[in-house]
């Protein structure tokens, strides 16, 4: 919403032509908070157990090179790699409002996808089941 919101904004403003803004909520987020908020949202509390980055490496250049859908790549590793640095300025100056916390976002998105997937269940069961 917050992403849409912008971009909506940024069409009317002469100021964004040539501008690159990170569109960035109100906190940076290690990888493992992220799947820590994650698993606390979705229920999925499992511990987290850390793994050595050159185990890691190995996964993706293995499941790279051999997989059709590798489940890490090394793209991926890259951007987990330390805490990403993001400039918060541009995006405030531009953008004058309260981003939504990604805690917020997701608990959002979940009960929309919840919401969804119930509304279609009770469409199909309306038109008599699966046909």
């Amino acid at each position: 919403r917050d992403v849409g919101r912008a971009i909506a904004v940024a069409l009317g403003d002469s100021r964004m032509v040539g501008q690159t803004i990170d569109l960035v909520g109100p906190q940076t987020y290690t990888f493992r908070q992220i799947v820590q908020i994650v698993g606390a949202t979705t229920g999925n509390n499992r511990q987290i157990l850390p793994v050595p980055i050159l185990f890691l490496h190995a996964v993706a250049y293995i499941a790279e090179a051999f997989a059709t859908n590798p489940i890490i790549t090394s793209d991926q590793l890259r951007m987990m790699d330390g805490i990403p640095i993001v400039d918060h300025a541009p995006v405030r100056a531009f953008f004058d409002w309260d981003w939504t916390p990604f805690e917020v976002a997701l608990q959002e998105t979940l009960a929309a996808r919840r919401e969804g997937l119930r509304s279609a269940s009770l469409g199909q069961d309306e038109r008599g089941g699966d046909e």
